[in-house]
C-alpha cells in the first residue's frame, strides 16, 4: 500500500477518533433534564347575561374556576386533565340532557357560555316576562386538596340556581395514584363495616344527636339504621375524608355532610400504602 494512502487513512482515523471522543464528552457533560414537579395552573371564567345591569331579576351569572395539571409524570398529568374536562362536560350535559355535546375547546368556557345561553333562551320563550326566578347562577370550583409523592386528591364544588324553591349543589372527591389511576374507597380500606361504624360516630358527634337516638329518629335517610358507603371519598393531609351530598343521607336542609377520619383513628382499616409516611 503506498505510503501516501497510509498517511491519509491514519489522518482520517485520528479525526474520527477525535470527533467521537468530543461527542462522547459532550454527551457526558450534557445536563440531565429533571422532571418538573406536578403543579396546577388556575383559570377563572366568568360570564353574565345581557340583562345584567338592566334587570336584576333577569341577570344570570356563571363562574367556573378550573385548573390544569402541569409537570409531573405524563400519565398522571393526562389523567387529571382528562378527568377534569370530563367533569365539566357532564355538567354541561346536565343543563340540557337532550343537547349534543362535543368535547372541544376550553370546557370551562363552554360550560359558562352554555349556562348563560340556556337562561337567555328560557327568557326568550317567555316573550318579555322576567320572573324573579330567572336570576340564574352557576358556580363551579375545582381544587387539589391533597398532594404527596404517591397520591393526588381533587375536590370539585358545584352549585347552581335555575329557578324553583332552592338551588342545587354537589361536591365530589377523587384520589389518583402516581400512575394516574383513580383510587376508590373500597380499594383503600380493609373493612367497610368497621369504617362505617367510625363514620357514624363522627356524624353523631357532628350533629350532636342525643345518645340512644336512632339515625332515622334523627331524620336521616338510611336503611336498617346504617349509613351507606359514601359516593365521595378521598385522601387528605389529615386523614380519610368522607362526603355525603344533599339527599344522600338526609334532607336538603341538612346540606352536605363531610367527616374526616384521622389517620391515627382509622388505624389499620386504611391499607398502609395509602397512609403518609409520618402516619405509619
Amino acid at each position: 500500500m503506498p505510503s501516501k494512502l497510509l498517511r491519509t487513512l491514519a489522518l482520517c482515523s485520528l479525526i474520527f477518533s477525535s470527533c467521537q471522543s468530543n461527542t462522547e464528552k459532550q454527551e457526558a457533560e450534557a445536563p440531565v433534564q429533571e422532571q418538573q414537579p406536578l403543579t396546577f395552573r388556575s383559570e377563572t371564567v366568568t360570564r353574565q347575561s345581557g340583562l345584567c345591569g338592566q334587570n336584576a331579576d333577569g341577570c344570570a351569572t356563571a363562574e367556573v374556576k378550573a385548573i390544569t395539571a402541569e409537570g409531573g409524570a405524563q400519565s398522571l398529568r393526562d389523567s387529571l386533565n382528562t378527568f377534569m374536562a370530563q367533569q365539566l362536560l357532564q355538567m354541561q350535559m346536565g343543563q340540557d340532557p337532550d343537547q349534543e355535546v362535543q368535547q372541544s375547546g376550553n370546557p370551562a368556557v363552554t360550560l359558562a357560555e352554555t349556562f348563560i345561553r340556556d337562561q337567555e333562551e328560557y327568557l326568550a320563550d317567555l316573550e318579555g316576562e322576567v320572573p324573579a326566578t330567572a336570576a340564574w347562577t352557576l358556580n363551579v370550583a375545582v381544587n387539589p386538596i391533597y398532594q404527596s409523592d404517591r397520591f393526588v386528591t381533587l375536590r370539585q364544588e358545584y352549585s347552581s340556581y335555575t329557578g324553583g324553591a332552592h338551588g342545587n349543589s354537589y361536591f365530589s372527591l377523587q384520589t389518583f395514584d402516581r400512575q394516574g389511576n383513580r383510587v376508590h374507597l373500597t380499594e383503600m380500606v380493609t373493612d367497610t363495616t368497621q369504617l362505617l361504624q367510625l363514620a357514624e360516630r363522627e356524624v353523631r358527634r357532628k350533629y350532636d344527636f342525643p345518645e340512644g337516638q336512632s339515625l332515622t329518629e334523627a331524620g336521616l335517610f338510611v336503611e336498617d339504621e346504617k349509613l351507606p358507603l359514601p359516593q365521595e371519598a378521598g385522601l387528605t393531609d389529615k386523614g380519610l375524608l368522607l362526603l355525603y351530598n344533599s339527599y344522600e343521607i338526609g334532607p336538603y336542609s341538612m346540606g352536605m355532610t363531610e367527616v374526616t377520619l384521622p389517620y391515627a383513628q382509622i388505624g389499620n382499616l386504611l391499607k398502609p400504602i395509602y397512609k403518609p409516611e409520618q402516619a405509619k
